[in-house]
């Protein structure tokens, strides 16, 4: 078995894009702000008032630390498993060697970053890019 793990701790991001703002661009309003935004009857939410985000200039949205996210995390970008085949298997079929193995890509993501891949940038162009593949690879090798 071999294994790589990676990540960072102590990174913080801005979300300041769609999932994160209500009706940006047009767009409708998150989950969070539609159940835990400020009004008068709910005066101890963890979001502020509901409002229309114009152009950047609202002063809801500039930049503070209430709106920094936690990006840290740890990754497990690659799992390899490898099974070597004894010779009392080997001889029965005949073969020099017979190996057996799995792998797999970015299998587990630890972060409290919600709806992102912690290794996009919230800000850049890159946004939307999509997250990292989750991948598997199986296969036989056979040496006659």
């Amino acid at each position: 078995m071999n294994s790589f793990w990676q990540g960072v701790e102590g990174v913080d991001t801005y979300n300041k894009h769609v999932s994160g703002v209500p009706f940006w661009f047009g767009t409708g309003v998150p989950t969070d702000w539609a159940n835990d935004s400020w009004t008068p009857e709910n005066p101890d939410a963890s979001l502020p008032i509901l409002m229309r985000y114009q152009d950047g200039v609202s002063t809801q949205f500039r930049d503070s630390d209430f709106w920094l996210l936690d990006a840290s995390y740890l990754r497990l970008k690659n799992l390899q498993l490898r099974y070597d085949f004894g010779s009392k298997v080997l001889d029965a079929l005949g073969v020099q060697e017979l190996v057996l193995y799995a792998n797999a890509q970015n299998l587990l993501t630890i972060t409290d970053l919600e709806d992102f891949d912690p290794e996009t940038r919230l800000l850049g162009g890159n946004f939307f890019n999509y997250p990292s593949a989750r991948t598997y690879t199986f296969g036989v090798n056979v040496t006659f």
